[in-house]
């Protein structure tokens, strides 16, 4: 991952809103259950880009084989700040899903969870996808910490009783 980028990244979240690096360290600082992962709204950090080429099958036709040259490419982009939700927890894995019937697969790679690879491919909506662009894209979580309770009491002392 670009370390520079991610702590560029990390400068404008802090500035600009509530959003943290979803990570294992606010996930053991929340003390976050798989149910509480599960019901958090999550962010991708960056656009993500993944394309699938088909090539169409030959024709055989009049006895001879035709090559078909026709292929068919598929490109899926999620934009940086989609929402997911996570789907599957899974010790170091969370498989996010940005619409209905499709996840994509984010490892923990210590400072974040990172966009899960295979050589630059990725596996969505049941397809393998080439990883064109977000190849460091991260989830972020929503943060709010200004619903804080707050009591008082004011102690009066106690007297000897008599």
């Amino acid at each position: 991952m670009n370390y520079f980028a991610f702590v560029i990244a990390l400068f404008f979240v802090g500035c600009s809103s509530n959003l943290m690096v979803l990570n294992k360290e606010l996930i053991d600082k929340f003390n976050l259950s798989e149910e509480n992962l599960k019901s958090l709204q999550v962010y991708v950090s960056e656009d993500v880009e993944m394309r699938k080429i088909e090539d169409n099958d030959s024709i055989v036709k009049d006895g001879q084989i035709t090559p078909n040259a026709q292929k068919d490419i598929q490109d899926v982009i999620i934009e940086e700040m989609t929402p997911g939700v996570i789907l599957i927890v899974d010790e170091d894995i969370l498989a996010v899903s940005f619409q209905k019937g499709s996840a994509l697969i984010f490892s923990d790679q210590d400072a974040a969870y990172i966009i899960s690879t295979n050589d630059g491919k990725v596996n969505f909506n049941g397809s393998e996808y080439l990883l064109v662009d977000g190849f460091d894209a991260f989830l972020y979580v929503d943060a709010n910490f200004e619903e804080v309770s707050e009591k008082t009491q004011t102690i009066t002392g106690q007297p000897i009783d008599e």
